[in-house]
């Protein structure tokens, strides 16, 4: 029996005055072909967009226009089919499609329609920008920069055909859902390049303070002398006075404005990121109830100058349980080693965190990627310089930062 969409091919004969059918025989699908489909690609603007909710007296099989300026501009209709994914499209938006002709009746429309990656320069909508928090199956969210909740998108949504992971960067539109006036979410998700967003603000008071230890780039074609490989960047140290305190803070050779470096005993002038964080010991004295604190545990405190100029904790609360993340971790699981490890573990270090690089093949080879004793997935083990790990990654906090996690060692 056939179905009402086959390929098939018959004879037109004269009856009774009536064209009719006859001999129809079966053709293998896709021999029927009722367009030609242009090699060449064209761009053009969109003047009309397909309604999301089409009125009852919406007939038009393609209901959508792009611009073309050739010799003569022209506009084409499109159609909801005629597009190469769900992105939403938008009106200004700049495309690339084909142009389909039907044999039958000569009418020209766009089709494998594409939003082009330079469109909102051209479009008025307000793009914010965020890091990829959470992926499930065929949805996520999105950290956002200048909003505290995460918007959810669609994978539909992703332009350029691209795929995201957990923490890529990304640009994108909010919207409200047509579903929930209470609820917005993100769409026409444009990947960024690393390093393109940043959650960290800068304090507008400067301080003055003096270097006690030189910033350095990592330099492949310096080998150290002992181990031969590439020498490692290394953090800086500035000592300065804040309300009567002392206080030393890192910094990284790239922080350092201008082509000269500082060097040891140099008075500098400097901001402080809200992501410099762990720099400096402190005491503290707990007055609850100790053994429900664990090591790793999230605190929230104030600092305090006693006797002998000693900074101390005051006033010290547990906010977060070491066992209590709660952002979603990325489920893709990722081979490394350590590069270095907790200052616990090495004190020599000035700072806290370690750091994890992939190792595995793939797209994210060579990435680095912070952790601190939160990740570890036994708080009690102590991982060493070299020694391979497996991990996920999550991402960390109101700063939004990428961090390993669930960190377990591949020891025999």
């Amino acid at each position: 029996m056939n179905s009402r969409r086959d390929d098939v091919e018959f004879t037109i004969k004269d009856r009774n005055g009536k064209e009719i059918a006859t001999d129809v025989r079966l053709l293998p699908q896709g021999t029927v072909i009722f367009e030609d489909i242009s090699i060449e690609h064209f761009e053009g603007t969109v003047t009309k967009v397909i309604p999301k909710l089409p009125s009852k007296s919406q007939n038009d099989p393609l209901p959508g226009h792009i611009k073309v300026d050739f010799v003569i501009p022209k506009e084409l209709p499109f159609g909801d089919k005629d597009m190469k994914s769900k992105v939403t499209l938008g009106e200004g938006d700049h495309v690339r499609f084909n142009i389909s002709t039907d044999y039958r009746d000569k009418l020209e429309r766009a089709t494998n329609i594409e939003v082009l990656s330079n469109t909102f320069q051209f479009t008025n909508e307000a793009r914010e920008m965020g890091v990829i928090a959470a992926m499930r199956d065929g949805f996520g969210f999105i950290k956002c920069v200048d909003r505290d909740a995460r918007m959810f998108f669609h994978f539909s949504e992703i332009l350029d055909g691209n795929q995201l992971h957990i923490a890529d960067e990304v640009e994108f539109t909010v919207v409200p859902d047509m579903l929930s006036d209470q609820r917005n979410h993100a769409i026409r998700i444009k990947k960024l390049p690393k390093g393109t967003v940043s959650f960290h603000s800068h304090s507008e008071h400067r301080f003055l303070g003096t270097v006690e230890k030189e910033a350095t780039f990592s330099n492949p074609k310096t080998p150290s002398p002992n181990k031969g490989k590439e020498k490692e960047a290394e953090n800086g140290i500035i000592a300065y006075d804040a309300c009567g305190v002392k206080l030393t803070i890192v910094f990284q050779a790239k922080d350092v404005e201008g082509s000269t470096s500082p060097e040891i005993g140099d008075k500098v002038e400097f901001s402080i990121s809200d992501k410099q964080a762990w720099t400096a010991d402190c005491n503290f004295e707990f007055s609850g109830d100790i053994d429900s604190l664990e090591l790793g545990d999230m605190v929230e405190y104030s600092l305090s100058k006693g006797k002998g100029n000693k900074v101390s904790a005051e006033k010290v609360n547990k906010t977060h349980s070491v066992n209590g993340i709660t952002e979603e971790a990325d489920p893709t699981i990722y081979s490394g080693k350590v590069i270095h490890p907790l200052r616990s573990v090495d004190p020599t270090q000035t700072e806290y965190q370690g750091m994890i690089e992939i190792v595995e093949e793939g797209d994210m080879k060579g990435e680095v990627y912070p952790f601190g004793i939160v990740g570890m997935a036994n708080k009690g083990d102590c991982l060493q310089k070299g020694e391979s790990i497996k991990f996920q990654l999550c991402v960390l906090g109101r700063s939004a930062q990428t961090m390993a996690y669930d960190i377990t060692p591949l020891r025999t």
